[in-house]
C-alpha cells in the first residue's frame, strides 16, 4: 500500500502543495528467463496507493496546486522471455485502486488529478509459457479526482484477463475470465468565479490481449468483460458574480473481449460478454 502524499497547513504565510500520493506495485509471480514448474492454490494480489496530501492556506493571495494520487500496478503473472515455464494455479485475483487527487479548501487552488490503476491477470512476453488457471479476476479503480479552483482529473483504469506479447508460443487454459476496468469522477470546481470540473478518468478494460506472437492455443469457457468511464465534475458557480464554470467532460470508455494484432493460432471460447458505460459530463454552475 503506498503512503498518503504529506499535509500542510499555514497560519498567514503561505502554504506549499501536499504531498504526492505514494505509488504501489504488486506482483504475484514475476519470472525472468525462468523455467520450470510452478504450482500455487490461489494467487491474489491487491495494490492500493496513496491519496495526495492535504493542501489548505491562511490569507494567501496564490496557493499552490494540490497533489496527484499515487497509481497503483498489479500483476498476477508477469512472466518475461521464459522458457518451457508453466504455472498451475486454481485462481488468480488482482486488484489496483488508485489514490485519491489531494483535497484543497483553497479557492484558490486547481484540484488534483486521481491515481490511474492498471490490473493484469497474466502478462506473457517473450518465450514458450503454460499458464492453467481455473479462475481470472482483474479489478483496477481509478482514485477520483478532488475539488479545486478547477476540478481534478478523474484516475483512470486500464485491466486486461491475459495480456501475450512476441511469444515464440504459448498454451493457456483458463475457465472463466472476469475483468472490470472503472475509472474515476473529475473533481468539482469551486471558487467565487465560477470553475471548471474536471474531466472524468478513461478507462479499458481487455479480456485477451494477442500482440505479434506465433503458435498460441488458448481455450477459455466464459469472458465478461465491463468497462466505466468517468463523470465530470460539476462547475464551479459564480454566485451571480460572473460566469458559472463549466462541466468536466465525461471519461472516454473502451471494452474487448479480444484484442488481437499480428498473432497466430488458435482461441477457443464459450461465452463472450462485453460491456462498455460512459458516464455524463459535469453539469455547469450557475
Amino acid at each position: 500500500k503506498g503512503g498518503n502524499g504529506g499535509s500542510t497547513y499555514s497560519g498567514g504565510g503561505a502554504a506549499a502543495a501536499g504531498g504526492l500520493g505514494g505509488a504501489a506495485d504488486a506482483y504475484g509471480l514475476k519470472a525472468l528467463s525462468a523455467s520450470g514448474v510452478v504450482t500455487a492454490r490461489q494467487i491474489t494480489v491487491k495494490a492500493t496507493a496513496g491519496n495526495g496530501g492535504y493542501s489548505a492556506y491562511d490569507s494567501q493571495t496564490t496557493p499552490p496546486d494540490n497533489s496527484t494520487g499515487g497509481h497503483a500496478t498489479t500483476h498476477g503473472l508477469l512472466l518475461v522471455n521464459s522458457e518451457q515455464l508453466t504455472v498451475n494455479t486454481d485462481k488468480i485475483t488482482v486488484t489496483a485502486t488508485g489514490g485519491n487527487g489531494g483535497v484543497s479548501y483553497a479557492s484558490g487552488n486547481g484540484g488534483s488529478q486521481g491515481g490511474d490503476a492498471h490490473a493484469y491477470g497474466v502478462q506473457a512476453t517473450e518465450g514458450i509459457m503454460t499458464v492453467n488457471a481455473s479462475d481470472i479476476d482483474a479489478t483496477a479503480i481509478g482514485g477520483k479526482g478532488s475539488y479545486g479552483k478547477t476540478g481534478g482529473q478523474g484516475g483512470g483504469a486500464i485491466a486486461c484477463g491475459l495480456g501475450v506479447q512476441s511469444a515464440t508460443a504459448g498454451t493457456f487454459e483458463v475457465n472463466n475470465i472476469n475483468v472490470s476496468a472503472n475509472a474515476s469522477d473529475g473533481g468539482s470546481g469551486g471558487g467565487a468565479t465560477g470553475n471548471n470540473g474536471g474531466d472524468g478518468g478513461i478507462s479499458k478494460a481487455t479480456g485477451l490481449s494477442l500482440l505479434e506472437s506465433n503458435t498460441l492455443n488458448i481455450q477459455v469457457a466464459d469472458l465478461n468483460i465491463t468497462s466505466l468511464g468517468g463523470e465530470g465534475g460539476g462547475g464551479g458557480s459564480s454566485y451571480g458574480d460572473g460566469n458559472g464554470g463549466a462541466g468536466g467532460m465525461g471519461g472516454a470508455t473502451s471494452a474487448y473481449g479480444l484484442d488481437v494484432l499480428s498473432a497466430t493460432g488458435v482461441v477457443t471460447a464459450k461465452d463472450i460478454v462485453v460491456a462498455a458505460t460512459a458516464k455524463a459530463g459535469g453539469v455547469g454552475g450557475i
